[in-house]
């Protein structure tokens, strides 16, 4: 199987706008059947970074604004503080396990 590490940046893309390329790479790894991801703890703090910049948080947002979405599961405090933005609520991933077990 192929192994291959992937930059932040990819990530982070593929977050954004899933039905461009590093979304179809990150979408074939989670189906299993193409590769395996090698990742470093260096990689994981990059990615988390990246993820709490300003304009990528802006990017969820719009996102669920745009898709409709009820929710926004986040880990980021930043995002979290916000707690509700235009009928949509930001939850932490506990919250919204909670909420799916319910």
């Amino acid at each position: 199987m192929i192994r291959a590490v992937v930059d932040a940046n990819v990530y982070i893309s593929a977050a954004v706008r899933p039905e461009g390329p590093p979304g179809q790479i990150i979408n074939r790894f989670l189906r299993g059947d193409s590769f395996e991801i090698v990742v470093s703890q260096a990689i994981v703090e990059e990615v988390l970074r990246a993820l709490s910049y300003p304009k990528v948080r802006d990017k969820y947002i719009a996102a669920a604004i745009e898709g409709r979405a009820g929710f926004v599961v986040a880990g980021d405090s930043d995002l979290l503080d916000l707690k509700e933005f235009e009928g949509i609520r930001i939850v932490s991933p506990r919250v919204f396990l909670n909420l799916l077990v319910a």
